[in-house]
């Protein structure tokens, strides 16, 4: 089986499987694998090694949340906010 050194070798692989494989059920099948390998063989994976120190390249490309803010220090894509509402409850049902 293939051994990845990189998760950009891990997309070029999946985007070769999509540009041939028209089947979606057995084109996900075969992208769980991939990425089941990925996870197992790629030092930028998080799940490589099993176990994370603080010291290690895949705890280092993890997302980082400031504890004071609640954002991202390193996320560039787009950020869902959730905020508590405090106004009643209305039912919204139709009255028939």
């Amino acid at each position: 089986m293939k051994t990845y050194s990189s998760r950009s070798e891990l997309q070029s692989d999946i985007n070769f499987l999509r540009s041939i494989i028209d089947d979606q059920e057995y084109l996900g099948y075969l992208i769980i694998q991939l990425v089941d390998r990925w996870k197992e063989s790629s030092h930028d994976s998080p799940w490589f090694g099993g176990n994370l120190d603080e010291g290690d390249e895949a705890a280092n490309t993890l997302v980082k949340i400031s504890t004071d803010t609640g954002k991202s220090n390193e996320w560039n894509g787009e950020h869902t906010v959730f905020n508590q509402v405090n106004t009643p409850a209305y039912n919204l049902r139709s009255k028939n």
